[in-house]
């Protein structure tokens, strides 16, 4: 009708409706090409203002589901719980309706979460949260789960590693991977003899001062390989005794346990030192210290580290926490690193092991 330029009356005999009719579709469909109202009408100001409103608060609100998301996208791949979490510490600022809609919950299941009593593994969790973070601070580096989880069990705290992971997660804490260190060791092939492995007969020790672990590792500088002796009783696993060098020799691994009997005051005789079969350890030099100190030498058989996986592990930790990459310029500054580790965080954590120790 429009485009053909043919009369109302012309148009309606063809299609057999009324004039009435057919006028009201023409106003109808001029208000679609033109934007205005129904009857074809522009809309009002108020009119125009709320529906400017309402288009505002739907992209605020767009706005905040992208920004949820953006910032928490990782949330998507976890569970319901997690997100009702994130819910409850962030409502104030995103509101409940938003973070629904973007983690893909219903309010009500989170409003049902949140009014639920905590189950008693939930309670046990919030429990250890607090010694999780007590770990976290006291250590000078990043702490990965894995010793994390080994200072948990050694203060009694039931607690596995899937779970201290999981905690740790929800705290925010992240440890470096523990990087491989070249194995740099003394020669076993040597003509001063062994002792026979007592560790193993004598089992894991009751009390303090009942046997000691010795080992030696190395440290990178800029002048080349420091090495750092060490002394830990079994029962503590504390540092008793420890010395740096630029020698792996006797004269290091003898300082390191002079160390550890000058820090225990008087040396309960008869105490079982374990350690390699390496040279240094088997060296005629030592071996007479240890008469002279009245200790039980002990050594671990050939290819056989798993005595020693304390201190191995004690190792671990050290240069994955507070070594990690790091190239020392001189003695001085990798003694500073090794007495800041030793002395200040790791003895000071255990000192609670000592409580009640004959």
């Amino acid at each position: 009708m429009i485009m053909d330029g043919e009369s109302a009356p012309d148009v309606s005999e063809k299609l057999g409706v009324k004039t009435g009719m057919l006028y009201k579709w023409k106003r109808e469909h001029l208000a679609e090409l033109d934007g205005s109202s129904a009857q074809g009408v522009g809309a009002s100001p108020t009119q125009m203002a709320a529906e400017i409103d309402q288009l505002r608060k739907r992209l605020a609100k767009a706005e905040r589901i992208n920004d949820i998301l953006k910032k928490n996208g990782e949330l998507l791949r976890q569970g319901n719980l997690s997100r009702f979490e994130y819910m409850k510490r962030h409502q104030r600022s995103h509101g409940v309706a938003a973070m629904s809609e973007a983690l893909g919950v219903s309010r009500a299941g989170y409003y049902r979460w949140r009014e639920a009593r905590p189950s008693v593994r939930r309670e046990q969790d919030e429990q250890i949260k607090p010694q999780i973070s007590q770990i976290w601070r006291q250590c000078p580096g990043p702490y990965g789960y894995r010793p994390g989880h080994a200072h948990l069990t050694e203060e009694g705290v039931a607690c596995g590693r899937d779970r201290t992971l999981r905690l740790m997660r929800e705290l925010g804490l992240v440890g470096h991977p523990q990087s491989r260190f070249k194995p740099i060791g003394t020669d076993s092939n040597h003509l001063f003899g062994y002792h026979s492995n007592l560790l193993r007969k004598l089992g894991k020790p009751d009390y303090r001062d009942q046997v000691w672990v010795a080992d030696t590792t190395y440290l990178l500088s800029d002048s080349g390989w420091y090495y750092l002796a060490t002394i830990m009783d079994l029962c503590t696993r504390r540092i008793v005794g420890w010395s740096v060098s630029d020698r792996n020799d006797s004269k290091l691994i003898c300082t390191a346990l002079e160390n550890a009997a000058l820090t225990s005051g008087e040396v309960r005789e008869g105490i079982v030192h374990h350690s390699d079969r390496g040279s240094t350890y088997a060296s005629d030099r030592y071996q007479r210290l240890l008469r002279r100190l009245k200790m039980h030498p002990s050594m671990s058989r050939k290819g056989n580290c798993y005595d020693n996986a304390a201190m191995e592990s004690f190792y671990g930790r050290y240069k994955t926490t507070a070594v990690r990459d790091h190239i020392f310029t001189d003695k001085a500054q990798l003694r500073a690193n090794v007495f800041e580790y030793i002395e200040v965080f790791y003895n000071r954590y255990r000192q609670t092991r000592l409580a009640g120790l004959p």
